[in-house]
């Protein structure tokens, strides 16, 4: 099933490497954003199925305060994007945005496929809890 992706992250290289991996897997990317504000622009022009955000934003900005105001709006699918150095405590915390996965970097198509799977289940488990 082709999604529609949106991606935060402010390192361009990884954006980009991972807006091509998106698209070899048959995704479809609405755009790239590197802030929260570039986020919400998008937002008022896509409807993603799933969002991929980086953890560490930079900035003073936190990929988990992103993807908990996203999840306000209603289920959505989110991936962070973790760094093998990335703080244990905040990777932990992410834990606690119901409709995530984590992708940590560098990472293969089928890290990527696995992460898409847990973030749609759910997502699609927090919409239908009988399922």
């Amino acid at each position: 099933m082709a999604l529609k992706a949106i991606v935060v992250e402010d390192k361009s290289g990884i954006a980009d490497r991972l807006s091509d991996a998106l698209a070899a897997a048959g995704h479809r990317v609405c755009g790239v954003a590197e802030t929260a504000s570039d986020l919400a622009a998008l937002l008022g022009e896509h409807r993603p199925d799933i969002v991929f955000i980086d953890l560490d934003l930079g900035q003073r900005q936190d990929g988990i305060g992103v993807a908990t105001l996203l999840e306000a709006g209603g289920p959505l699918a989110v991936v962070f994007i973790v760094a093998p150095a990335d703080d244990s405590a905040q990777v932990e915390e992410s834990r606690t945005v119901e409709c995530s996965a984590r992708l940590v970097r560098p990472f293969s198509a089928s890290d990527l496929d696995q992460a898409i799977e847990r973030a749609i289940a759910r997502a699609r488990d927090a919409v239908n809890p009988s399922l």
